[in-house]
């Protein structure tokens, strides 16, 4: 199935909500609906997540082409989730993956992740 323009803000407005509820306001999102089927990268995927740590820019791609896959509001807002959620542990996945890792900065990091998901289960209205 193709998306059209429709599918493809609905996609944008779930990811700036899941954005705000898991308290992401650090980083500016940016958002392309193109065919991922020649991207080495996203090949396959339905949508999918870059980021630019330095810039905080964390760029979403959605889909033209979903195949036989669902379009449905609940499928889009389920991709729109997924996609963010790899945005919530970027920073941790980042630094473990840094050949030089100081204990400080693993401090910091584990307690902005847990802030945020204090945040989260505490239902801070954003």
């Amino acid at each position: 199935m193709k998306t059209n323009a429709t599918d493809f803000k609905f996609f944008k407005r779930r990811v700036n909500y899941w954005i705000r509820l898991f308290g992401l306001l650090d980083w500016n999102p940016v958002f392309i609906h193109k065919d991922l089927g020649d991207d080495p990268d996203l090949c396959g995927a339905l949508a999918g997540m870059t980021a630019d740590p330095p810039h905080r820019i964390a760029t979403f791609y959605f889909n033209i082409d979903r195949g036989e896959d669902d379009l449905s509001e609940d499928a889009i807002d389920y991709d729109a989730r997924h996609e963010v959620l790899h945005l919530l542990h970027y920073d941790f996945d980042a630094l473990a993956r840094s050949r030089f890792v100081s204990i400080s900065e693993l401090d910091r990091l584990e307690h902005a992740m847990i802030a945020r998901i204090e945040n989260f289960l505490n239902g801070v209205k954003l």
